[in-house]
């Protein structure tokens, strides 16, 4: 194991902030580790993680897949499978693919997966072969007829998928269930009537039968039409949590289809982690343990802030937006020529009418020299890594629902009344920023509400 760890290191010029993810590895891959918990390393945005692992898979490599314990890759989406696949130096003989049946990328290695030394699956894919059975019984992911020894699951962790559904979508199911499955509507009923009506917090229990649901209705509806219900298929047989969703009504909430529990040791390697909020969940439950990792040094960032309102609902009005815009767009055109920035900001949606990226770059001089990413897609990536300057249109945030999902995902008991623990669990109550000085005297005075203001950051 020692030649392993040496080799990969001497290809990270050995670097020891990734040294602890890849004395994990070999542990792992050695069967030393005997805890029931996942294992973290945080590496920082551009730190190396991915880096790290293709050069642990090509030291391993080099040494004749010795020992023959077996590594299963869990990554995001299929072309970050492709990406790995490329980046480690694989042949087809080193590994296997395990995606959706009929797609091509299964065939790029080996058609007999429990002889691939390297298996590479999608997350959403291993959520469906566990489904139900422990990790042992998934011979689909076996190496040489027993389980991978090695078992690495790429960025955000969670043991279970959070799920969220409103009671009026719950309850809308009836007009349909009732003449071809009399028994689950009943179930359904039931289940309303358990929830109350003045949306204050409580734990409900989802009957496992409800799972049957979605598939009654797929096949009554079909699948764009019943997808609305999907969410049942997790939340059955599962304690859930009510939670007032405001003008969307009562909500239930909860963590669904869980990962089976020898599925750990695992190591999960985030660019996140450090300042992940569900994984203070997961430790204080005992389920996670944090590797030792080096945080990056911010000091000389420079954090400029417009106390103004930039949501969706808030870009919706066209006033507001031409405003915001070329409050922005001015920001820029005072930069030199040949600047690049990076736009985050909310995912054009033909029903909103705007596109707010589109619309920027009509105000900016150059506007080629833009790059843009939308909220929503939540997938690390150094592509932009030479960008300097940023500018975010608004800040992602979820409905009480899906934080309440997500920490029950997490293996959260939720003990206390969500409003005041969101507030804890999205790190609000920590901040150390404080705003100073005005940074742009053109955003003076735009609008009455709106101010500019600069932190540095520490």
């Amino acid at each position: 194991m020692r030649d392993i760890s040496s080799g990969a290191l001497g290809e990270l010029n050995g670097s020891t902030e990734l040294r602890p993810a890849i004395m994990a590895m070999c542990q792992l891959l050695g069967r030393e580790i005997k805890t029931r918990s996942y294992l973290v390393s945080s590496f920082d945005p551009g730190a190396g993680k991915t880096g790290a692992l293709c050069a642990f898979l090509r030291s391993w490599k080099s040494s004749g897949f010795q020992p023959p314990s077996g590594v299963l890759v869990v990554l995001s989406t299929r072309k970050e499978i492709e990406s790995c696949i490329h980046r480690a130096d694989l042949e087809p003989s080193d590994f296997a693919v395990l995606v959706q049946k009929g797609l091509e990328l299964n065939e790029k290695g080996r058609p007999d997966a429990d002889s691939a030394p390297i298996l590479f699956t999608t997350q959403e894919k291993l959520r469906r072969l566990c489904y139900g059975r422990s990790f042992a019984e998934v011979t689909s992911l076996h190496f040489l007829g027993r389980p991978r020894a090695l078992r690495v699951w790429d960025e955000a962790f969670l043991p279970a998928s959070p799920a969220t559904i409103r009671k009026d979508t719950l309850v809308s199911a009836l007009e349909e269930l009732r003449p071809i499955a009399p028994f689950l509507a009943e179930d359904i009923e039931a289940l309303a009537a358990s929830l109350g009506t003045d949306g204050s917090p409580l734990d409900a229990e989802v009957p496992s039968s409800i799972r049957s649901v979605y598939a009654a209705l797929r096949d009554h509806l079909g699948t764009a039409t019943a997808e609305r219900w999907a969410p049942l298929q997790g939340l059955a047989g599962r304690t859930v949590a009510t939670v007032n969703g405001g003008s969307k009504g009562l909500c239930l909430a909860g963590g669904g289809s869980p990962l089976p529990a020898d599925f750990a040791p695992a190591l999960i390697l985030d660019a996140s982690g450090r300042v992940r909020e569900t994984y203070k969940t997961m430790e204080a439950n005992g389920l996670l343990q944090r590797l030792p990792s080096a945080s990056t040094d911010y000091s000389r960032l420079t954090l400029h802030h417009w106390d103004r309102a930039a949501s969706r609902s808030t870009l919706k009005d066209p006033i507001a937006r031409r405003e915001i815009m070329k409050t922005a767009a001015a920001v820029i055109n005072e930069s030199a020529p040949d600047e690049r920035w990076l736009i985050i900001h909310p995912k054009a949606r033909a029903w909103d009418g705007f596109d707010a990226f589109e619309e920027l770059c009509s105000h900016v001089a150059g506007p080629e020299r833009l790059s843009s990413l939308h909220w929503g897609n939540h997938h690390g990536t150094n592509e932009y890594r030479d960008i300097r300057k940023v500018i975010v249109l608004g800040l992602w945030t979820l409905p009480l629902e899906a934080y309440t999902a997500l920490h029950l995902a997490a293996g959260d008991r939720w003990k206390q009344p969500p409003t005041r623990r969101l507030l804890m669990l999205s790190g609000l109550e920590s901040t150390n920023i404080t705003f100073s000085k005005p940074y742009a005297a053109h955003l003076s005075g735009r609008a009455p509400e709106a101010s500019a203001e600069s932190v540095k950051c520490s």
